[in-house]
């Protein structure tokens, strides 16, 4: 952790990851302002919690400014897909759409290792967080991910979309199962969170909905697992 105003913006200044920050509600100052602009700048989230959070955090004085410290390095997605276009691949991407469970999120990145996906691309808020939990739900397959935190996942939608990438995302109302949908050529899989899906927004930006056989006695799979079934059948398609 890093606890205190000026330790926050030096964190900051120094290009330090950082995963997320906790801000004590009402807090002003310069020091306050000048880390929300870098905070934003950084696409780091700020948390406003009341001060008994902070202070279960730590004794010593935090100023209103706590910033829990990421347990890996984030990439960026841009240059992901250059590199793997450069090397005349085409990418798989991952986007996970809410999935907030740290066990689950765990689970998929170890999948996502195995069946070579380029890299995994989440949100800055409704998402797990990277934490000593997911890397050993994982069993360090984290460590071995480009792992992109990204401030919009619509932009980032369009953003892959205008890069000649493919989506495709995995929802109930698919009209193809996906051992009949084409993953070919350059893909990201779009998973949600098994109790409220893929957005909407997201859904609309879709150039596949595929769904999962599934026994009418369930509402969903779980998402570990619906992903893990999702990238089989992607890993297939494309060998």
């Amino acid at each position: 952790m890093c606890i205190g105003r000026q330790p926050v913006v030096e964190a900051l200044s120094s290009g330090t990851a950082i995963e997320k920050i906790y801000m004590q509600r009402g807090s002003t100052g310069s020091s306050i302002s000048e880390i929300q602009q870098m905070a934003s700048t950084a696409g780091v989230p700020i948390s406003y919690v009341p001060k008994e959070k902070l202070i279960k955090f730590t004794n010593l004085r935090h100023q209103g400014v706590i910033a829990v410290l990421s347990e890996i390095k984030y990439y960026l997605l841009e240059d992901i897909v250059d590199h793997c276009y450069n090397e005349g691949r085409d990418p798989l991407i991952l986007v996970l759409d809410g999935v907030t469970d740290v066990g689950n999120f765990g689970a998929i990145c170890r999948t996502a290792l195995g069946l070579d996906v380029d890299a995994v691309v989440i949100g800055m808020t409704k998402s797990a967080p990277v934490n000593e939990t997911a890397i050993k739900s994982s069993a360090g397959a984290i460590h071995h991910l480009k792992i992109c935190r990204q401030r919009d996942l619509n932009q980032t939608i369009e953003y892959l979309k205008n890069y000649g990438i493919s989506i495709a995302c995995l929802a109930a109302q698919g009209k193809s199962m996906i051992g009949e949908t084409d993953f070919k050529g350059p893909i990201a899989v779009v998973m949600g969170d098994e109790g409220s899906g893929v957005s909407k927004s997201i859904l609309q930006q879709a150039d596949k909905v595929c769904k999962i056989p599934m026994n009418t006695l369930l509402e969903s799979y779980n998402v570990s697992v619906a992903t893990a079934l999702v990238l089989y059948e992607v890993h297939r398609s494309r060998n």
